[in-house]
């Protein structure tokens, strides 16, 4: 298809230099003919390239398609990652909750046993306290005796 646009332009630049010696060669039934076929040509010509440019269309719409697919697909990425940090903060924050209830558990039972532990004391020292009593209460007992004794002797 092609052959046919060098007689044109061959027929195009002799018109600039010699519009006469154009106007010879128009004349003949053969430059009638490849004129012709230069127009179905350029037609032709036209047509491939509005199909090339159609078709560059269609792969740039594909390529922006694309683009848009790896940035959903990078958006989900993010956001399955951004869930995933959520979950690990949700159990970084049990964790501490548990070890806060086990904290106060121990706490709790460290008082408790301090209670029990006071409780003790306080029964050993009334009983020591009784024992005194008790003693004092035999001191005096044993001291009567002995005046009451040396009284009589």
């Amino acid at each position: 298809m092609r052959i046919f646009r060098k007689p044109a332009v061959l027929v195009a630049s002799l018109s600039l230099m010699s519009p006469g010696l154009a106007q010879a060669d128009l004349i003949s039934p053969a430059n009638t003919k490849i004129m012709q076929l230069a127009q179905v040509t350029e037609s032709a010509d036209d047509t491939e390239a509005e199909a090339l440019a159609e078709q560059q269309r269609i792969v740039e719409a594909e390529a922006e398609a694309l683009a848009e697919q790896q940035a959903t697909e990078e958006a989900e990425a993010e956001a399955l990652a951004e869930e995933q940090a959520i979950v690990e903060a949700e159990a970084e924050v049990l964790a501490e909750q548990e070890a806060i209830d086990e904290a106060e558990a121990e706490a709790l039972a460290e008082e408790q046993q301090a209670e029990e532990d006071a409780q003790a004391l306080a029964e050993a020292e009334a009983e020591a306290l009784a024992a005194l009593a008790a003693l004092e209460t035999q001191e005096a007992t044993v001291t009567s005796e002995e005046v009451v004794t040396s009284d009589t002797t």
